[in-house]
């Protein structure tokens, strides 16, 4: 029979074998590094509400990206490549402020 440890988790009393680490601190000690774009790129933090603030603009991407950095790389006049890592998530034209790609197409209201 294998030996557990009995603790009180989140108000609900839990079984969990020996050996099993209860400290919630544990996840937070890893480090997330960065993301690194070049230098040439523009980089954006993306909000909890998954928008970016690009020029006068708010640019609605995804929740999923939310607390990570974007990279903006301005491929011709007005019309910019929006990266995350080094994936082209789409396309973004400045003066029509419409994004498109990956993401479909987005009207970046304003």
């Amino acid at each position: 029979m294998e030996k557990v440890q009995v603790k009180k988790v989140h108000g609900h009393i839990r079984q969990f074998p020996i050996g099993i680490s209860l400290n919630p601190d544990a996840t937070k000690t890893a480090t997330r590094t960065p993301l690194a774009y070049p230098n040439h790129f523009l980089v954006k933090r993306v909000t909890n509400a998954g928008t970016v603030r690009f020029k006068t603009r708010l640019l609605y991407l995804s929740t999923a990206l939310r607390q990570h950095r974007i990279g903006l790389e301005e491929v011709d006049d007005g019309i910019w490549s929006v990266f995350f890592c080094n994936v082209l998530l789409g396309r973004l034209d400045e003066r029509k402020a419409l994004m498109t790609g990956q993401l479909g197409v987005t009207h970046v209201p304003g």
